[in-house]
């Protein structure tokens, strides 16, 4: 059979056509004007939107009790079709068809967070000091919104390629010196970090063994500061959480020099002021 589809506009336009409508109707041919088809197109909006939803229906993790009170948008959209479902947890929810049969919604959101903390207990080492350590080591050397980033990464320092496996890490720093309160330190400040070039060393020992002084110093030495009040050079060592006072002196140099002896007598791998062949710089 012949269909026409008519706009109603152009109808209105011509005088003659609703004759020709009524005469292609008495011959058998259908005619669809604009106002039959927009309510042919609601008439099938509506034929979706009438899904059965049978009380034990599962979605993923919930199951299906009862239609619950739709949901009716604050910007005055169409309502949302609700079926109030219980999860396996044993919490009720209430969440849009439309969502459990397209399958977005298969908890009460008990799921979600299944899934992340299982991905965070994979090693169960998450908020232990040397998992700490090992983040923030590759924080600094891979993440340029890190705030050392410019002193690590930026400067091309590296992580060997098997401490991207933090139980491979783990595992090689417990057999390799690490114990609560030491922190990681490259022997060679500009090496990277790798099996050789890696220590671990208490904080005092770790924050001397720099690539430069502190922007703060003016001594030019390690572990030498000036004394305002007095007008001398005072030295000072720390190790093993102490801080060792070493007196003042006349010049930056008698101090860095004191400095030096102390660093020896603790035997603290300290960087030295004046190094002689084969002495930590």
């Amino acid at each position: 059979m012949l269909n026409y589809a008519i706009n109603n506009e152009t109808a209105e336009r011509c005088n003659s056509l609703p004759f020709l409508i009524n005469s292609l109707n008495m011959k058998g041919i259908k005619v669809m004007t604009k106002s039959t088809v927009s309510q042919s197109h609601t008439f099938k909006k509506n034929l979706k939107r009438r899904i059965v939803i049978t009380p034990g229906d599962k979605f993923g993790r919930l199951t299906a009790i009862e239609e619950a009170e739709p949901y009716f948008p604050p910007n005055g959209g169409d309502h949302k079709r609700c079926i109030r479902c219980k999860c396996d947890c044993g919490k009720i929810t209430n969440p849009h068809l439309s969502s459990l049969i397209s399958g977005r919604t298969k908890s009460c959101g008990c799921l979600n967070r299944d899934i992340v903390s299982k991905l965070k207990k994979v090693h169960g080492q998450k908020g232990q000091p040397l998992y700490e350590t090992w983040q923030h080591m590759r924080g600094r050397c891979l993440n340029p919104r890190n705030k050392d980033y410019s002193y690590y990464g930026g400067r091309g320092v590296t992580i060997c390629s098997e401490w991207d496996n933090y139980l491979t890490f783990h595992k090689w720093a417990i057999n390799n010196g690490w114990a609560k309160g030491l922190v990681i330190d490259r022997i060679h400040a500009e090496g990277n970090y790798t099996t050789e070039n890696v220590r671990f060393v208490d904080r005092g020992v770790s924050a001397r063994n720099t690539r430069l002084l502190q922007a703060n110093n003016t001594s030019g030495y390690r572990g030498v500061s000036w004394l305002k009040n007095n007008k001398k050079w005072q030295a000072n060592i720390c190790f093993d959480r102490k801080e060792f006072y070493l007196g003042c002196f006349k010049s930056p140099e008698e101090a860095a020099r004191e400095y030096d002896k102390k660093a020896k007598e603790l035997g603290s791998e300290h960087p030295l002021n004046f190094p002689t062949s084969g002495e930590p710089t």
